[in-house]
């Protein structure tokens, strides 16, 4: 299953996206602010002084991701987690309806004001069963970000 995310609109305190599924789009999505990261020291983690991460306001970079439904110990449920976000740590996609409710992750709803999603857990249910559906039939799912 391919999921691809285009980075629309990248204001200072959020990131406003549009999700497709299989070039078809299915739904909006909100991430912390997109910021130029260079990895300096070349550690991996873009901490550093001067290499742009803030931590817990930074989205991840662009690329492709696999996603596996693994268990969001917050949520105590499996939810998709994107694999291989260099410098970045249990990025998922969920539900949330601002900025304040993600630390990197990707939020996914309904955009209906500047900054704010709603149904997110109707619209990341889809996605959930999606990716578990895929799983079962053994397909990997992966998800193209895009700005």
């Amino acid at each position: 299953m391919n999921f691809s995310l285009f980075r629309k609109w990248k204001k200072s305190d959020y990131t406003i996206g549009k999700l497709k599924v299989d070039s078809e789009f299915f739904c909006d999505t909100l991430e912390p602010p997109v910021r130029n990261l260079v990895d300096y020291n070349h550690d991996g983690d873009f901490n550093d002084n001067g290499e742009g991460k803030v931590y817990g306001n930074t989205a991840i970079m662009p690329g492709t991701y696999e996603i596996r439904m693994t268990m969001f110990e917050s949520l105590g449920k499996k939810m998709p987690m994107l694999i291989g976000t260099k410098g970045f740590a249990g990025v998922f996609i969920h539900a949330g309806e601002s900025v304040k409710n993600t630390k990197a992750c990707i939020l996914a709803g309904k955009n209906y004001k500047p900054g704010r999603l709603m149904n997110g857990p109707y619209y990341v249910k889809k996605i959930c069963d999606m990716i578990t559906e895929a799983e079962a039939r053994g397909e990997k799912s992966y998800l193209k970000i895009e700005e």
